[in-house]
């Protein structure tokens, strides 16, 4: 989920621990109950018809992607490591 979001694809996903706590329904992507294929048809029909929602989602994705930030994770954890270093 997080490889989509910097590469700015959309996520339609069934709704599961790990994913549902990077995606937010209706807010950076949808989720759906058991495969239901119905629901994802929809989502999918109404995100290429929905351009401008779809870049707002897209770019609120993206914002989710810096918490994860390589560097800033590596940074976080040398500082933690410092603090219990004797």
């Amino acid at each position: 989920v997080l490889e989509a979001f910097l590469h700015r694809t959309f996520v339609i996903s069934n709704k599961i621990d790990g994913v549902s706590e990077l995606v937010k329904h209706n807010y950076n992507g949808y989720l759906v109950e058991k495969n239901n294929n119905y629901d994802y048809f929809n989502l999918l029909d109404y995100c290429e018809n929905n351009k401008k929602i779809k870049k707002i989602m897209l770019d609120r994705s993206l914002k989710i992607t810096s918490r994860y930030d390589r560097i800033s994770f590596l940074q976080s954890y040398i500082k933690l490591i410092k603090q219990f270093h004797i």
